[in-house]
């Protein structure tokens, strides 16, 4: 293969890697003990939302990285009767205390999700899989965690 195949070849995959892919920088303490403040996340563009899977979204103050807690027809977890309106869905962070989500802000548009977390990238954890919840793994302080809730920071989510 000559050189200019190669280049043109490894630039054709980036551009498409660019389109199916992004990273998030997470901020904050609202996903602890899932996700830590600098953890970074390989997030695809496109994807399913189910309950369980964490998604990043276009909140009303930012960008944020929460867990789908309930789907279009599904009923609240937390409001007794309640369902989630058609084209919306309900998420929350796993440390109650600290997160701003759907208890909140009540449901949001299906629209909004800007793309589904697949794995973490870089961590003081092992790299590996996002835990299912917050009691799966990753329990415990971690040093330079302090401080209160942040959205996460969206380092190349933008429309491609």
């Amino acid at each position: 293969m000559s050189y200019a195949v190669a280049v043109a070849l490894a630039a054709g995959l980036w551009f498409v890697a660019r389109r199916l892919f992004g990273v998030v920088v997470v901020a904050g303490r609202s996903m602890e003990p899932s996700l830590w403040a600098g953890d970074r996340l390989l997030v695809a563009r496109y994807g399913r939302a189910v309950p369980g899977r964490l998604v990043v979204l276009q909140g009303p103050h930012g960008p944020m990285v929460k867990r789908v807690a309930a789907l279009p027809g599904q009923r609240s977890p937390w409001q007794a009767g309640a369902v989630v309106p058609a084209g919306h869905l309900l998420v929350l962070g796993d440390n109650a205390v600290l997160s701003h989500d759907s208890r909140q802000l009540g449901p949001l548009p299906t629209a909004a999700v800007r793309g589904f977390v697949l794995r973490r990238l870089t961590a003081a954890h092992p790299v590996g899989r996002v835990p299912r919840g917050p009691d799966a793994e990753d329990s415990g302080p971690r040093a330079g965690t302090a401080g209160a809730s942040a959205p996460a920071v969206v380092t190349d989510l933008e429309e491609p």
